[in-house]
């Protein structure tokens, strides 16, 4: 039950028919958006009446609530819309929170990731979109690190706050990394695996041309055999 639920979730709004390329960006969304919008959320709710807050748990809620808007649009089949609003949005979230919080956070190291995530969010074809998804987050780090991340007001946390949001920054950008990797694998593994399935067509196409001319020569054999006998 649980696993055909997270299943239809992984794989909401991907056609049936999609090669692999565009089926590996499309569930990095749907992972990605979904992971983003829970860990933004989940931790704001739960914590609110703790930490007594209001700034911190409103902001959490609408970052992570704004995650389900790409989410949302894959699921109605808007595929291009959903990745454009998700590369839109992260980036603004992560230059946002990465100025409030400060450097020390580490948060600003998603950009990086970033440049990972558009070589396969989009597919080779969509050259455009990914040098533009490419081009954006290192530009933006550049701003915060050209500014010392004083961009926005820092946000004053208490001790509590400081360590749960540097473990959820580390928790972020090694989900980030781990998916960027495996995608990437999984790209690598089914070109291969193209590869040698055109291969082995080549080949066989190559010994069925083989047998053929094979058996073209025992023909021209035959013939030359009877007209000699014929004269």
């Amino acid at each position: 039950m649980t696993n055909s639920i997270i299943h239809k979730l992984v794989y909401s709004g991907i056609p049936k028919n999609a090669d692999y390329k565009l089926v590996s960006g499309s569930r990095l969304l749907n992972i990605s958006s979904l992971f983003l919008a829970i860990t933004y959320t989940i931790p704001a709710i739960i914590l609110a009446p703790l930490i007594n807050d209001f700034y911190f748990s409103s902001m959490g809620i609408a970052m992570g609530s704004g995650f389900i808007l790409p989410f949302f649009f894959h699921r109605l089949g808007l595929q291009l819309l959903s990745k454009v609003a998700y590369i839109c949005y992260l980036n603004i979230v992560i230059f946002i929170v990465s100025s409030s919080l400060g450097e020390e956070y580490h948060i600003q190291v998603v950009f990086i990731l970033h440049v990972g995530i558009a070589l396969v969010l989009f597919t080779p074809e969509q050259r455009t979109l990914r040098l533009i998804a490419f081009t954006i987050p290192i530009l933006l780090f550049i701003l915060l690190e050209y500014h010392e991340y004083e961009l926005f007001p820092k946000v004053d946390l208490s001790p509590v706050l400081t360590v749960l949001t540097y473990y959820l920054s580390w928790l972020v950008i090694g989900v980030f990394f781990t998916l960027i990797v495996y995608n990437s694998l999984e790209i690598q593994h089914k070109i291969t695996k193209e590869l040698h399935r055109k291969n082995t067509q080549l080949i066989k196409c190559e010994q069925d041309l083989e047998a053929r001319g094979g058996k073209l020569k025992l023909f021209a054999n035959d013939l030359d055999e009877i007209w000699n006998n014929f004269q």
